[in-house]
């Protein structure tokens, strides 16, 4: 089947510049060569986006299949997009549909589509990183002695929130659930509005008694 383009008129992207495929592929319009667009892997939510010159002149990345389902069919700016097979690379027309929220929560839940683990595109670990973080905290290590014995300094972000959300169950629920914990040990204290307020009148009258 022959591969069909149009110009793209969608948002504010500057007219007359850019073609579109109802396979998913971008290209320039004079020139035909064509776009390839960002790295997914970097991209929010694993959706492949392409970067676009606007009406303005500036440079913004645009979500590859939101174009694409604008282009060929009708989309509405409080529309979501659904890739019918699960695979976000294949942008083609004929694989999204135009749905709601509901509509694409409920095809993600039935077809297992949701992402977990290492294959979040949030995730901060690796399943075997997350293997060792729990034998090591379950056998009573400290997290500071985790993070030095398994050099987690960079590029992890906020390292502690982020094992303590494995240690309490609230991310990698598939690995952590595998071990024990003394969650008294580990668990952040968290304090309520009336708690903070409290501590801060106290701070204030002692730093004035001075």
């Amino acid at each position: 089947m022959k591969e069909i383009w149009k110009e793209i008129n969608y948002k504010d992207i500057i007219p007359g510049r850019y073609e579109v495929s109802d396979m998913g592929n971008f290209r320039k319009m004079k020139s035909k060569k064509e776009m390839n667009g960002c790295n997914p892997k970097n991209e929010r939510g694993g959706y492949h986006r392409i970067a676009l010159k606007t009406i303005n002149g500036k440079i913004k990345k645009f979500q590859k299949h939101r174009i694409v389902m604008a282009t060929f069919g009708y989309l509405t700016d409080n529309q979501e997009v659904n890739h019918k097979n699960g695979k976000k690379y294949d942008n083609s027309y004929t694989n999204l549909e135009a749905t709601d929220r509901k509509g694409n929560a409920k095809h993600a839940a039935e077809n297992n589509l949701y992402q977990k683990c290492e294959d979040h595109y949030r995730s901060n670990f690796t399943n075997e990183e997350v293997e060792n973080i729990c034998k090591l905290i379950s056998e009573g290590y400290p997290i500071s002695e985790v993070i030095d014995i398994m050099n987690l300094h960079d590029g992890y972000g906020d390292i502690y929130s982020n094992i303590d959300k494995i240690i309490n169950g609230k991310a990698w629920k598939s690995i952590s659930s595998k071990y024990n914990f003394d969650y008294n040990k580990y668990h952040y204290k968290t304090y309520s509005y009336d708690d903070i307020w409290k501590m801060c009148e106290c701070i204030f009258h002692k730093k004035n008694e001075k």
